[in-house]
């Protein structure tokens, strides 16, 4: 879904977390409600949620993604006010009450914890954004530095400003602004970390030509020693490098690198006309049962089931237009098919779920 505004009690939050990625909700309280926007794209997932009452998220983040969570502290918002006018830390990082910042790795347990609070969270593409933290020699082992950090208001206003981008850019343009995004992103991180030290900064030049020669032939085989025999080193001296730096190995990064290119692919609609086998083999992987499972493992879903998503998000997008926080349809029969969607809206269990929609309609009849 490329653009949800939901509000309701604590079993429409379940419904809606069931429904994409995986998680449930636990240890709810009676008082519990919550505000959801969730805005989807072919790299990454932004959300906000605001939650008033006390809640427990656990979940398990697919092999593909990194997630990095601002969270709001109690009294630091107005309940009713945009995400943007919490009260934000200064650029001294002196004020108490900005948004912190918290990371989750990929496979590894997810634990939210919301409490009368507001909460943006990413998930960001693993290759992709380690391709950046080479870049700004950033090792990832360093990113627990920033565990509850405050928030600078510049980055806040980044990623505020990635979700307003997203939500007006067609699916073909999310794609440049989500890598525009990881840059700045990784430019940001950099300054609250600061220098690096040389071994760091020295292994994570030599990731750096790594990535970028394997980006550019990933429709290739390609081999450690190749990639070593490219860079001018030893396999094992490439191996340390990216051991150091973004903590996986080179031929990991490369599998996820063509998992991510393969899902850029199907959401492409220009690709449209081509085999699921015919668009893997653009990216250097063969139509074989392993390769589709590797891919649902990195995301969840099948390519199958990937595309077939992917093309009901563009036919919304032909349909839908965002006002603010809200969806606006050309059309009623758009709306209603849009709401057919949601889960259960009409059930007993979500009597108190709302969605807001406007309408729009040439006509001038109500």
């Amino acid at each position: 879904m490329p653009l949800l505004l939901l509000e309701g009690n604590y079993e429409s939050y379940q419904n809606f977390l069931s429904s994409a990625p995986k998680a449930t909700l636990v240890d709810v309280s009676e008082d519990f409600y919550f505000r959801i926007k969730t805005i989807e794209a072919p790299a990454l997932q932004l959300r906000h949620v605001s939650t008033h009452g006390q809640a427990t998220n656990h979940g398990e983040l697919s092999d593909a993604f990194i997630a990095l969570m601002l969270s709001f502290r109690p009294g630091s918002y107005s309940s009713t006010s945009p995400l943007g006018e919490a009260n934000l830390v200064s650029e001294t990082g002196q004020d108490a009450k900005a948004p912190t910042l918290h990371w989750h790795f990929a496979n590894r347990s997810c634990v939210n914890h919301h409490r009368n609070s507001k909460v943006t969270y990413l998930r960001l593409e693993s290759a992709a954004l380690l391709r950046e933290l080479s870049a700004q020699a950033i090792a990832v082992s360093k990113l627990a530095d920033l565990q509850g950090a405050a928030a600078p208001a510049s980055l806040v206003r980044l990623i505020e400003d990635l979700g307003l981008q997203l939500a007006n850019a067609e699916v073909q343009q999310q794609l440049q602004l989500t890598e525009a995004f990881f840059n700045r992103l990784a430019q940001e991180l950099r300054l609250l970390l600061g220098p690096p030290p040389a071994s760091d900064a020295n292994a994570a030049g030599h990731v750096c030509l790594a990535i970028e020669w394997m980006r550019h032939r990933l429709s290739e085989p390609i081999s450690l020693q190749q990639l070593a025999d490219a860079l001018g080193l030893t396999p094992r001296s490439v191996q340390a490098c990216f051991k150091s730096v973004p903590a996986i190995t080179p031929m990991r990064w490369l599998k996820l690198a063509r998992i991510g290119k393969l899902r850029q692919l199907l959401w492409c609609s220009d690709m449209a006309r081509f085999s699921i086998q015919q668009l893997m083999g653009r990216c250097g992987r063969s139509d074989t049962n392993l390769n589709r499972q590797h891919y649902k493992n990195a995301y969840g879903v099948s390519p199958k089931e990937e595309r077939r998503q992917a093309e009901a998000i563009k036919r919304e997008y032909g349909t839908v237009k965002n006002d603010s926080q809200y969806y606006q349809f050309d059309n009623m029969q758009a709306a209603i098919q849009y709401l057919e969607k949601l889960n259960n809206l009409n059930s007993d269990a979500n009597q108190n779920c709302r969605v807001a929609i406007v309408f729009s309609s040439s006509s001038q009849n109500p």
